[in-house]
């Protein structure tokens, strides 16, 4: 079945068209609905809030190709309003179909709106997010902050950096050294670096640096020592890509 020419609702009279799902990847990530260059494009999650999950999904060791993006409903809602539940309900049947042909292995759900969906309309963000991996039919299900919250504050980004984490954990893709609530890096792709960024710098006795370490992750900080010969340019990649840079030591 194809959803293009639904008008199940009345969300299809002022959307340029329907969004229909792309990609066929059984990592199924859920959005809330298409936004305005979603809207014109007629693809899902290209807009900055999409790019920032992408690149997150890439940083994380998530191949972009093994990933499917949809919404709860597939037209624009107006001025980019929250989908209502009735728009929500008339549009179930095309994410029931999004299910069942990607036959997903893990299913991501990116901010309350899509959580409520799946989980029911009492669902609460942040304890659907610390419940980590939940079931759904027999799916594995994940909560993750909205990758729009991330581009709007420091402590969102850092939540939705560890929520993919979490993510990419379960997909048996981290293989860092885990040392307590740190992560020592080894690999320029385990240094995901927007937002706010704390640093700290380690000296030896001889007052030479011995290490540093900075967290944009809930939670988690990563720890790069100074003889590995990525550390200058991962210190230099947080200098240049992220929001504020906070040094301490």
């Amino acid at each position: 079945m194809d959803c293009t020419s639904c008008t199940a609702c009345p969300l299809r009279v002022t959307a340029t068209q329907v969004v229909p799902r792309s990609g066929t990847g059984s990592i199924l990530i859920v959005d809330k609905a298409p936004g305005a260059e979603e809207d014109i494009a007629g693809v899902p999650l290209i807009d900055r809030s999409g790019k920032l999950l992408k690149k997150t999904l890439v940083t994380m060791g998530i191949d972009l190709s093994d990933c499917s993006f949809t919404n709860v409903v597939k037209c624009r809602p107006p001025d980019n309003r929250k989908p209502k539940n009735s728009e929500a309900e008339s549009c179930r049947k095309w994410l029931d179909i999004d299910i069942e042909e990607t036959k997903p292995r893990v299913i991501l759900v990116c901010g309350a709106i899509a959580a409520r969906v799946f989980l029911g309309n009492k669902t609460k963000l942040e304890d659907s997010r610390r419940a980590g991996v939940m079931d759904y039919k027999g799916i594995p299900l994940l909560v993750s902050y909205h990758p729009d919250a991330a581009l709007q504050s420091g402590r969102y980004a850092a939540g939705f950096n560890r929520d993919i984490e979490r993510l990419a954990e379960h997909l048996g893709l981290r293989k860092s050294a885990e040392l307590g609530n740190y992560v020592l890096v080894s690999t320029f792709m385990e240094a995901p670096t927007f937002g706010v960024v704390a640093v700290d710098t380690e000296y030896n006795a001889d007052g030479e640096l011995f290490c540093f370490s900075y967290t944009c992750i809930e939670g988690r900080a990563q720890v790069i020592m100074a003889s590995w010969e990525g550390a200058s340019t991962v210190l230099a990649s947080i200098m240049s890509t992220s929001e504020r840079v906070v040094f301490h030591s």
